[in-house]
């Protein structure tokens, strides 16, 4: 009856151990003058939740479970304030920000079991926000990754489709992950790319080596993790609306994000895109047939093409890629020649588009010239 009893007891101990939640509270103050900081942001790294500080600056988590957290303390024009916390019951942290206008050293989580300052992840790991990818000229998230990142390259075969390469290592020696889901198409031939839209990206962050412990034996190059959900604090939604143009060839990209979290913990991140460009619109385009069009497609972003848009008996390489029949390929050709997208020379079989500069602007002046 008496090891019953103890048994009850210790089994009862441990599930409230288990089942123990704590919180944080405390007040954030300017350390120049010891005023309260209204609107701070408290995060919590792991649990993706936080709270702001009030009027007073004092501020206070919800119940949250026990363990062991990152907690990020920020404010506009202040240095941040990073600490790992162990949560086992409600405790009080008073904050005290210094003034600053340079960046904090950024939070990653990527290549490690956990939150961690970059500075001290041993692994070589880049950081890139949503503001540096929308300064950059590149076609495509991979390929604007390969301008911003030391170290990571693009294999493109089109301007399209851009597969990533670190360090000399890419297809299935990359991992590439959005939001916690690995995406495998890129790494099977070069026509599959990153099956990601990049207006939805909010944040990429890069690993530059071996990444085998914690990604698999394929992580030999490295890991590309891409995220599009950045949560917000509790009780705040935000929309974002994005527009892109590009005058080569009149594309307009639309993107459109609505983000929130809800009292209750509910989070949500909803975004959409929606993309469409002159030339495909045009009245010469939409009299062609499907079979034409996508020839059309397929010789603007295959591999087999020269800058200048010339191409080599292409019509061996169409029936291959996609899979048809001699005859409905020779049959889309004489359509595109007939409307005049491109050319044939009869001599050589050669086939070139006539507008391909002024679709795919070269970026040395002389190529065009050549």
């Amino acid at each position: 009856m008496k090891s019953l009893v103890l048994s009850l007891f210790l089994c009862s101990w441990i599930t409230a151990a288990a089942f123990a939640n704590g919180s944080i509270r405390g007040k954030v103050t300017d350390a120049s003058n010891g005023k309260p900081l209204v609107g701070a942001s408290v995060y919590l790294h792991e649990l993706r939740t936080g709270t702001v500080t009030g009027a007073d600056g004092t501020y206070q988590t919800a119940e949250i479970p026990s363990g062991t957290y990152l907690m990020e303390v920020s404010f506009m024009g202040y240095s941040s304030f990073l600490k790992t916390v162990r949560v086992d019951k409600s405790q009080e942290i008073n904050v005290v920000l210094k003034p600053s206008v340079v960046e904090h050293e950024a939070v990653t989580v990527t290549g490690v079991a956990s939150a961690i300052r970059l500075s001290q992840n041993p692994q070589a790991i880049s950081v890139v926000k949503k503001t540096d990818l929308q300064r950059s000229s590149g076609t495509n998230i991979i390929d604007a990754l390969s301008r911003i990142v030391p170290g990571v390259g693009a294999l493109s075969t089109g301007p399209a489709v851009s597969k990533p390469i670190i360090r000399g290592l890419g297809y299935n020696r990359v991992i590439t992950i959005n939001d916690g889901v690995r995406q495998e198409g890129q790494q099977w031939g070069d026509e599959h790319g990153i099956e990601i839209d990049e207006a939805s990206v909010q944040r990429v962050e890069i690993l530059k080596g071996p990444a085998s412990l914690l990604y698999g034996s394929d992580g030999m190059g490295g890991v590309i993790n891409i995220i599009s959900n950045v949560p917000v604090e509790r009780g705040i939604m935000k929309a974002n609306y994005h527009v892109a143009t590009n005058s080569n060839n009149g594309l307009l990209s639309n993107h459109l994000n609505w983000s929130g979290h809800a009292l209750n913990g509910f989070n949500w991140n909803l975004y959409g895109s929606f993309k469409n460009t002159s030339f495909w619109s045009s009245s010469d385009m939409r009299s062609l047939s499907e079979d034409a069009r996508a020839l059309a497609l397929y010789l603007l972003t295959c591999p087999h093409g020269t800058i200048a848009g010339v191409f080599r008996l292409p019509d061996g390489y169409a029936c291959e890629d996609l899979q048809w029949c001699s005859e409905r390929v020779s049959e889309g050709f004489s359509e595109l020649f007939a409307k005049g997208f491109a050319n044939r020379c009869e001599t050589t079989k050669w086939v070139w588009i006539r507008k391909h500069f002024e679709w795919n602007s070269p970026e040395n002046p002389n190529q065009k010239k050549s």
